[in-house]
């Protein structure tokens, strides 16, 4: 399996549906917003850093909540978090039992 780490902020690009109003900005955390025209219809384009997959899915519940369809997600950089260097990289594959 893979390997990942757990506290790995990552740069995301979410894109939904509609024009989303500025007001919502503020709870998508350092998300910022880009509207445009895609074939006749609104896109809003949603940049930003989340700390990690947890954050993530927070954002995505907020948009749920706000009742929008949801048309990609994408991963533009990553970040590891210092705690990397010191081996903290967990590994999927392992079972506590």
């Amino acid at each position: 399996m893979t390997a990942y780490v757990a506290d790995e902020r990552a740069r995301y690009q979410i894109r939904v549906q509609g024009r989303l109003d500025r007001l919502w900005a503020a709870r998508l955390g350092e998300m910022t917003m880009a509207v445009h025209d895609d074939e006749g219809d609104a896109v809003t384009d949603l940049t930003g850093w989340v700390t990690d997959q947890a954050a993530l899915i927070g954002v995505i519940e907020q948009l749920y909540t706000l009742g929008v369809t949801l048309l990609s997600v994408e991963c533009l950089e990553r970040a590891r978090a210092s705690s990397e260097a010191d081996g903290a990289v967990m590994d999927s594959s392992t079972n506590d039992r």
